[in-house]
């Protein structure tokens, strides 16, 4: 009996020595380490130790939460992997943006349907916030592509040391294993650059299909002359939306009550 309440004390000091982050705290951690990167406190990309101790010191104070360097660092790698999965998806696709209002990852629906009938898993995506997105891209978005070019480079070097060090005794069936293996892995890599460029292909056609007038030609003119321009406005603005769709679907786009500045100051340059 003593011994397993020995265990179950030790069990609950465990859980009370545990930190559990929450988003108001995720946040908080991001705009630490934003603060650092804007102060300069990084070395090849890397946060210095002084960085580290400051951003604890701002989270104990933002907090009052018992936070120490490695549960930082825990939980920042925790996040960087969470989010370097979306920014590896969709960061080569045309016709996806993130929105820092909703967090969402958005597309034309014929995007999304593109994409998922070769990958669905990604349909969460749809539905899934990506919180501190923006701030992961100041902070990691150059590491991203450092890493992978020193990962290939890493693994070039390993397979060039490798193929030399059993150059004089591979046998014929270990030869044709490793080209397989080659050829196997050229085709995953053809088959992925296919994937994304048949989601490209998709987001082109619709971007050029949005080429187009939003609205027919009569209904820009009558919208012009609910407005109140006078004649020479309204002729002017008319052909002016006309030939630029996409100011015309930015009028269309704000509050009805607003239209007016809006056309005044992309058509006029006047507000």
């Amino acid at each position: 009996m003593g011994g397993k309440k020995k265990n179950s004390n030790i069990e609950n000091a465990s859980e009370e020595g545990k930190l559990i982050w929450t988003p108001k705290m995720d946040e908080a951690l991001m705009d630490a380490f934003l603060h650092q990167h804007n102060l300069g406190n990084r070395v090849n990309g890397s946060f210095t130790t002084k960085a580290y101790e400051n951003v604890v010191n701002e989270l104990k104070e933002k907090l009052g939460k018992d936070v120490d360097k490695d549960k930082v660092k825990n939980r920042i790698k925790t996040l960087k992997a969470n989010l370097s999965k979306s920014h590896d998806l969709f960061k080569t696709l045309l016709g996806f943006s993130w929105s820092p209002i909703t967090k969402l990852w958005s597309a034309e629906p014929e995007v999304w349907d593109a994409l998922i009938k070769v990958n669905k898993d990604v349909k969460e995506w749809m539905t899934k916030p990506m919180l501190h997105y923006d701030t992961f891209v100041i902070l990691f978005g150059n590491d991203r592509a450092t890493n992978e070019k020193l990962e290939i480079a890493k693994e070039l070097k390993k397979k060039q040391s490798s193929q030399h060090d059993n150059e004089s005794h591979n046998t014929i069936e270990e030869i044709d294993h490793m080209v397989s293996q080659n050829q196997k892995s050229q085709e995953i890599e053809n088959e992925a650059m296919g994937i994304q460029e048949a989601i490209n292909n998709v987001a082109r056609a619709l971007s050029e299909g949005n080429s187009h007038p939003p609205l027919s030609e009569a209904e820009v003119w009558n919208m012009l002359e609910d407005l109140g321009l006078n004649s020479n406005q309204i002729t002017f603005a008319y052909l002016y939306l006309l030939e630029h769709p996409d100011k015309l679907r930015a009028v269309l786009g704000c509050p009805p009550g607003r239209r007016l500045d809006i056309v005044m100051r992309v058509v006029f340059g006047t507000s």
